[in-house]
């Protein structure tokens, strides 16, 4: 399994023990809206970069670092959505910040950005808070499945 599924598990198995969820933690970029399944969170991979050095022409067996970047998206429903957010928001960093198994893949990882998006067509406003994380990990080239 590549790191970045790996990481993405961590993530999920750091924001299930926040029981304001209820469990409701998605490994999807899809989440499955309804009065039910709100508040829930949905984990999905952004983007990676690979660091301009190891980039360069070097031989097989290097060690390559890499910046991968994930959103956790909060769905909230209501009409107190920005204070739900941000009372959630906390406890998600709280989760991130102090996952074991995030521990033992990332060398290390930081909060980027947040934005709330509010959509205003449902019958009761649906809130998403975006937030973007970026994490630091490293592996051998020739094996990205285990983490330095």
């Amino acid at each position: 399994m590549h790191i970045r599924q790996q990481l993405r598990n961590a993530i999920g198995n750091a924001l299930v023990t926040i029981p304001e969820l209820n469990g409701r933690v998605y490994m999807s970029r899809v989440y499955p809206f309804s009065t039910e399944t709100l508040p829930g969170v949905n984990v999905s991979f952004v983007s990676e970069i690979i660091s301009e050095e190891d980039r360069a022409n070097v031989p097989d067996g290097r060690e390559i670092f890499r910046t991968c970047t994930f959103e956790i998206a909060v769905n909230l429903l209501g009409q107190d959505s920005d204070n739900e957010f941000d009372d959630l928001s906390a406890l998600v960093e709280k989760a991130i910040y102090t996952g074991a198994e995030i521990r033992c893949l990332a060398k290390d990882w930081i909060l980027s950005s947040t934005e709330i998006e509010v959509l205003p067509e449902a019958e009761d406003p649906v809130t998403i808070g975006r937030m973007q994380w970026d994490f630091l990990y490293a592996n051998i080239d020739t094996n990205p499945e285990v983490a330095r």
